[in-house]
């Protein structure tokens, strides 16, 4: 037993160190390759003789500014060694040259790291206003005994930081052995002795403080975070490890005092307290005593202790005293005293630990054991079913198997929670007990009708004989739930659904109805088409195809469970002439069809295409298929109308296209002649009706005007007297 609670208070302890770091001033980690190391002993550092090394001293400030492997910088380390002459005392002459002699002068030479050697006769108190500053005694590992000491007077701390480590400091009865005062104040102890005081530390001005491996002996109270008229003032503590002892020699000391009010942050583990008149307040927010000891006062060892401002956790011992351990008013703290003939009888300085039946003290805590006793009824077990030793404020776990037809339920004093098979106990504070007991059970079936109408579940299920059960329908979506019955319960629509008293396997029934739904058209609706629609017919309900007929497509969106249907329709498409027209389509097996009208393009003076050109396209047709096509007009196409084909830039009759009165049919191959898209599976072709131009007659011969008899006369006149002119010019 003691080398296993050895073995986790060392791990419990390098724990807390770290939470410490973190808790206070925040810890550095670092990851450094061994070549970037400049020293790994002291004797290489030859300016200060300090090598800093992993794990000498604690990761709080200045300490973790600086990284391991490194020396301490000569311009921020001060070295005070007591051993010449004259030696340096507590009257505060220090006539030693430097290396500084008085830690006070390194301090007020701005010294970061003062390491303080041995000292047959103390040195001088001193006070830090400006930091951070860590003074250091000689001994720098964590894990040993601080032997032997550097001693020193007061230590007085002002609005800055400070590491003591490895000092013994003693003062007067009549004032404080360590203070801290200034709202800025971070202390931190270790591995130290505090000794003699009125107050081991009076911490009231510090903002962080963390006490660790000290002893603190011989004051009239220990430790006090106490502000005026009894407050807590804002002060993050964490006190681990210490042991403080002898303390109670005025009216009313106390060992560790914590005031009456609240704390922003407190954490007091692994102290042992002991002999004092007074105990230790918990009535601090939050406040975790965790593995320690508070013990031997002869007054109430926990004082005001409220269970709604206060935690305590693992394995607390409040050991036996004079006085109750508690006030009777109180019922939050852990209240057991455990012998342990196996503890090592000295604590940690060699300093020996009072031994009785009801108590057993010492540096370290001894985690108290609990007895948890289990049973099992008939019908069932329990496992383990031994009697199970357990520290106090741990859980532990049982598996409870009924056998089949029966369920388990779970009493008993350690309280729990039963999930499954495994029954959780509630940390355990005292001895207690898990009753495990098994009663006839039948299970419940389920029905959701109809099967996609929803869900419906039952708890508890299998029901306990004469108990009953709940259940509880979910409709899926498009369903209501109307009605659930069975199991001896009311028919009707409750949800949820209670059973009558369970007696025998049953059944309880969930009945969905579907919910109306009303037709309303699609976005096909107001539309123009060439062929008729066949998608985006409906938003809701179902879609009838679409009929063509006088000008438009109609079709209707049926609503269904009752509900109403929709009545929709779109028009053909617009051709140049002021009509309309649609087309359809067979053969093929062509699966979409898009198309439109619009006036013809590249038209010879010979025709004319009064209803436009459709250019339309089939796709998803079965290749080398032919197509069959209609073409319905609402306009009478011209007498002598012939179908023509676009192909390229011309026009060219149609082969085999038969126009009627106010109908055109043909047919087209997937990649035949009449094909524009050489796409397998996908037909093309921008034709129309066309009628030609009839061809302008000749211009009519125009005739001579006439001359009435006068003119003629005059005319006949006028030529002859010109023939005679012209032949007395020949004779002459």
């Amino acid at each position: 037993m003691t080398s296993f609670r050895g073995s986790l208070l060392a791990r419990t302890k390098a724990f807390l160190r770290v939470l410490g770091s973190v808790f206070l001033l925040g810890a550095a980690s670092w990851a450094i390759p061994l070549s970037a190391l400049a020293c790994t002993a002291d004797n290489e550092c030859t300016a200060t003789g300090h090598c800093r090394q992993l794990g000498d001293y604690p990761q709080v400030s200045p300490i973790s500014d600086l990284m391991p492997g490194q020396c301490y910088p000569a311009t921020d380390t001060g070295i005070v060694n007591n051993s010449g002459s004259p030696a340096c005392n507590d009257t505060g002459a220090g006539t030693q040259a430097a290396p500084y002699c008085q830690i006070s002068a390194a301090i007020n030479a701005n010294k970061k790291y003062i390491f303080v050697g041995a000292s047959p006769t103390p040195y001088a108190g001193f006070s830090v206003s400006s930091g951070p500053v860590a003074v250091l005694g000689p001994t720098r590992d964590m894990a040993s005994k601080p032997n032997p000491l550097a001693q020193v007077g007061q230590v007085q701390l002002s609005g800055a930081s400070l590491l003591v480590y490895g000092l013994q400091i003693t003062t007067t009865t009549a004032l404080p052995t360590v203070t801290c005062s200034g709202a800025n104040g971070n202390l931190n102890v270790w591995n130290s002795v505090i000794s003699s005081g009125d107050r081991g530390i009076d911490a009231n001005g510090c903002a962080n403080l963390d006490v660790e491996q000290t002893r603190i002996s011989s004051n009239k109270s220990g430790i006090v975070i106490i502000g005026p008229g009894g407050a807590l003032p804002a002060t993050t503590f964490r006190i681990v490890n210490i042991a403080a002892v002898n303390g109670g020699i005025d009216a009313d000391p106390w060992g560790v005092y914590l005031g009456n009010n609240t704390s922003p942050n407190g954490y007091f583990a692994f102290n042992t307290i002991t002999n004092y008149i007074g105990g230790a307040s918990c009535t601090v927010n939050p406040m975790v005593f965790d593995n320690s000891i508070i013990s031997g006062n002869t007054k109430a060892q926990v004082l005001g202790c409220n269970p709604t401002s206060r935690v305590i956790t693992g394995g607390v011992t409040l050991m036996s005293g004079p006085e109750p351990k508690i006030d009777a008013s109180q019922t939050c703290c852990v209240n057991k005293a455990v012998p342990d003939a196996s503890a090592p009888k000295v604590d940690y300085y060699g300093t020996a630990r009072p031994q009785g039946a009801a108590y057993d003290i010492g540096y370290f805590e001894v985690l108290v054991p609990f007895t948890v006793t289990p049973s099992a009824g008939p019908n069932g077990t329990i496992s383990p079913a031994t009697p199970q030793t357990v520290n106090g404020g741990a859980t532990t776990n049982f598996t409870i198997t009924p056998n089949a037809g029966f369920v388990a339920s779970v009493a008993g004093t350690c309280g729990g929670t039963l999930i499954g098979t495994t029954y959780t106990t509630h940390p355990i504070t005292a001895d207690c007990t898990v009753v495990a007991s098994f009663a006839a059970a039948y299970p419940v079936a389920t029905v959701a009708s109809p099967s996609g109408g929803g869900t419906i579940t039952c708890a508890p299920n299998p029901v306990i004989s004469g108990n009953t059960t709940t259940c509880t329908a979910v409709a899926a979506g498009g369903y209501a739930l109307s009605s659930m019955s069975g199991c001896g319960g009311t028919p009707g629509p409750a949800n949820p659904y209670t059973t009558g008293a369970i007696t025998a396997a049953c059944t309880v029934t969930a009945n969905f109805t579907a919910n109306p739904i009303n037709g309303a058209c699609g976005a096909a609706n107001g539309t123009q088409n060439l062929f008729a629609p066949r998608a985006n017919l409906c938003n809701a309900g179902s879609a009838t195809s679409a009929v063509s007929s006088g000008g438009q497509y109609t079709w209707t969106c049926n609503g269904a469970n009752g509900g109403s249907s929709a009545y929709c329709y779109a028009s053909w498409a617009n051709t140049p002439s002021g009509g309309k027209a649609s087309a359809s389509v067979s053969g093929a097996n062509c699966a979409a069809q898009s198309g439109s009208i619009a006036a013809a393009t590249n038209v010879p003076s010979n025709l004319r295409f009064p209803e436009g050109a459709l250019n339309f396209t089939l796709s998803g047709c079965t290749p080398g298929g032919t197509a069959n096509m209609t073409v319905q007009y609402t306009n009478a196409l011209s007498a002598g109308a012939q179908y023509y084909k676009e192909v390229g830039t011309s026009w060219s009759i149609y082969p085999g296209a038969v126009v009627g009165s106010n109908t055109v049919t043909f047919s087209i191959t997937d990649n035949g002649a009449q094909d524009s898209d050489p796409t397998p599976g996908t037909i093309a072709d921008p034709s129309g009706p066309a009628v030609v131009a009839a061809t302008p007659p000749p211009p009519a011969a125009v005739g001579a005007p006439a001359l009435s008899p006068l003119a003629l006369f005059l005319l006949i006149g006028l030529l002859g007297g010109a023939g005679w002119a012209m032949l007395q010019r020949i004779r002459a």
